[in-house]
C-alpha cells in the first residue's frame, strides 16, 4: 500500500466515524480539511473527538456568519485584517497593537480572528484558481509591535484565540511573524508556552533591526514584492508621534493628491494595504446584486468588516441577511468551488447532487423537520459516508501526503 493510499483509508476512516454529527457547512466533504484534524493528532480517535467538536462548534457559532462585536461598537477597535498573500499563496494577515482604537485590542480577540480566518481561507482558494496551481492553505500572522507595552501583556486574554487557533483552525498557521518586538515581550512569551502547542510555538519568528534587516528577514520568510515594501512604510507611520489619523482609521483610503496629511510627504502610503491586494481583492467585488442593493459577493473572501461598510454603504450584518434571503446555503456553495483540469471554476458533481437534495427539501418544508437560528430556518442534514464518499486527489498534489508542519 502506497502513502497516499494509506492517508486516503484514514482519511475515509475518519469521515466514517464523524458520519452522524451534523455538518452544518459541508467541512468533511473536503479531503484537505480532513487531513488537517488527522494531523493534528496522535491517533485516529483522537482525531475523531476533535472533529466532532469542531464540527459542532460551526453549527452553533455558524462562523461563516462571524462578527466582531467590539468593532461593531468602536470601528477600528480591532486593526487585524488581511493584506495579501506570501510567495507561496499564502494569506497574510497584519495587526499593528498601536493601531487599534483603544491600542490594546483585548475584547471579542477571538470573534474578529475567526472572521480574518474564514475570509483568509476563502481568498487563498480564489489566489489558487486564478493562478491554476493548489497552496498549503495555511496563512502568516504578522504583528508589529509598535506601542505594546505592559497595558498589552494579559495571558487571559490572549489564550482565548490561541485555544481558537488549536481547536479550531488545526494546521492552518505557518508563522507568526513579530516585527520589532521588545524586549519585555521576551517575558510574555515564555509565559505563553504551557497554553501553546509545542508546533505552533515553533511557528514563531522573530523580525528586528534597520528597515534593511527587516526587509531581508521579510524577503527569507516568502513575504516580497509590494507587501514586504508596504510592510516597511507601514512600519515606519505606525512609530511616528503624534500617532497618524489617518493609520489609525486604516479601513479608509487616504486622499492621493499631496500623499498622507501627516509628515507632508508626497509619497502616497495606503493604510488598509498594498495596491496589489487592494485592487485584485478589495475593490474588486462582484457587484451582481447591486440592482436589488447594495449588498455585494465577494468570492475571494471579504475584507475588514468596516472596509465593506465603508464601499457599500451597508453593514456586514446587512450582507449576511441578504445571502440568507438569496439562498440559505449560500457559504457551503461558495466555500467548496474547485479549479477543473481546463482552468474553470464548478462544484464537485456530488457537490452538485447535495444542493439538489437541499432544493428539494426547501420545497417540502412542511415535511421535513426544521431548526430555527436567528430568524432563519436551517434544515437539519445528516451525512453518511456513503453520501460523503472519498474525493481522489492527484498523484501530484501536496495534500495527497502526510506534510510536516
Amino acid at each position: 500500500m502506497t502513502e497516499q493510499e494509506s492517508v486516503q483509508l484514514q482519511i475515509a476512516e475518519l469521515r466514517a466515524r464523524v458520519a452522524h454529527t451534523e455538518d452544518p457547512d459541508g467541512h468533511i466533504a473536503d479531503d484537505e480539511d480532513v487531513l488537517r484534524f488527522l494531523l493534528a493528532r496522535s491517533t485516529i480517535e483522537k482525531s475523531a473527538q476533535m472533529l466532532r467538536t469542531h464540527l459542532t462548534w460551526r453549527k452553533e457559532t455558524k462562523p461563516w456568519r462571524s462578527f466582531c462585536p467590539a468593532c461593531d461598537e468602536t470601528p477600528g477597535y480591532h486593526a487585524l485584517r488581511q493584506i495579501g498573500f506570501d510567495v507561496e499563496g499564502r494569506a497574510i494577515v497584519y495587526t499593528c497593537f498601536d493601531q487599534c482604537a483603544d491600542g490594546i485590542g483585548f475584547k471579542n480577540g477571538a470573534e474578529h480572528l475567526t472572521y480574518a480566518i474564514e475570509n483568509a481561507i476563502l481568498a487563498m482558494k480564489k489566489y489558487d484558481q486564478k493562478r491554476n496551481k493548489r497552496g498549503d492553505g495555511k496563512w502568516v500572522w504578522i504583528l508589529d509591535y509598535a506601542g505594546f507595552g505592559f497595558k498589552n501583556m494579559s495571558v487571559a486574554s490572549s489564550k482565548e484565540p490561541l485555544a481558537l487557533l488549536q481547536a479550531h483552525y488545526p494546521e492552518r498557521l505557518h508563522k507568526v511573524v513579530m516585527l520589532n518586538a521588545p524586549w519585555i515581550f521576551g517575558g510574555f512569551f515564555v509565559m505563553l508556552k504551557p497554553f501553546v502547542d509545542a508546533k505552533t510555538y515553533a511557528k514563531a519568528a522573530f523580525v528586528r533591526g534597520s528597515p534593511e534587516e527587516v526587509d531581508q528577514g521579510l524577503q527569507e520568510l516568502g513575504i516580497s514584492g509590494d507587501v514586504a515594501s508596504w510592510l516597511l512604510v507601514e512600519m515606519e507611520r505606525n512609530r511616528r508621534t503624534p500617532y497618524p489619523e489617518e493609520q489609525r482609521q486604516f479601513w479608509m483610503k487616504p486622499p492621493e493628491e499631496g500623499g498622507n496629511a501627516s509628515g507632508g510627504e508626497s509619497e502616497f502610503h495606503d493604510p488598509r494595504g498594498p495596491a496589489s491586494w487592494i485592487k485584485e481583492y478589495v475593490e474588486s467585488c462582484d457587484n451582481r446584486f447591486s440592482q436589488i442593493g447594495s449588498c455585494v459577493e465577494w468570492e475571494e473572501g471579504m475584507p475588514s468588516p468596516m472596509m465593506v461598510e465603508l464601499l457599500t454603504g451597508r453593514t456586514i450584518h446587512a450582507h449576511y441577511n441578504f445571502f440568507d434571503e438569496q439562498d440559505k446555503f449560500w457559504y457551503d456553495k461558495r466555500r467548496r468551488r474547485r479549479r477543473t483540469s481546463e482552468g474553470e471554476e464548478k462544484v464537485h458533481e456530488e457537490v452538485k447532487e447535495e444542493e439538489e437534495v437541499k432544493e428539494e427539501e426547501v420545497k417540502e418544508e412542511e415535511e421535513e423537520e426544521e431548526e430555527e437560528c436567528d430568524g432563519v430556518t436551517w434544515k437539519k442534514k445528516l451525512y453518511t459516508p456513503e453520501e460523503l464518499g472519498i474525493v481522489e486527489l492527484p498523484s501530484n498534489d501536496p495534500h495527497s501526503k502526510i506534510y510536516s508542519v
